[in-house]
């Protein structure tokens, strides 16, 4: 019988094997590592769920991981809402449109000006 490795195993593996990922700077960008993150691509690659209960994919073999920033880390990595293309307010994702947050999270750029001026009036009328 063959057992499969578990996502959280070969983590734990990983941490063992190469270290913690913070010891190397992020092969993407180049700035200070945070996570180990799974390149993709493997013939060992496997499906299941992380901690979050969120569906994934993972290689059982270490070598198909790299350090990673969170940023980068969350740009490689694939999620529902990064095929949207447009907020829920309907504007368009386009690069003059889009600010991407410090942990990879997209925000409209119009929705947030919106938001500002909205937050601006409330406390004028409150003075």
């Amino acid at each position: 019988m063959r057992i499969i490795k578990a996502y959280s195993s070969v983590h734990s593996s990983l941490r063992r094997k190469q270290g913690v990922a913070a010891q190397f700077a992020c092969v993407d960008c180049g700035g200070p590592a945070q996570e180990w993150s799974y390149n993709g691509g493997s013939p060992d690659e496997r499906s299941g769920f992380n901690s979050h209960q969120r569906p994934i994919v993972y290689s059982v073999n270490v070598a198909d991981y790299s350090p990673r920033c969170r940023h980068c880390h969350r740009m490689l990595d694939p999620h529902p809402h990064r095929e949207k293309t447009h907020c829920k307010h309907g504007h368009e994702y386009t690069p003059e449109n889009t600010y991407i947050r410090g942990d990879g999270w997209r925000r409209c750029v119009a929705c947030v000006r919106i938001s500002g001026a909205k937050n601006k009036a409330k406390k004028k009328v409150a003075a």
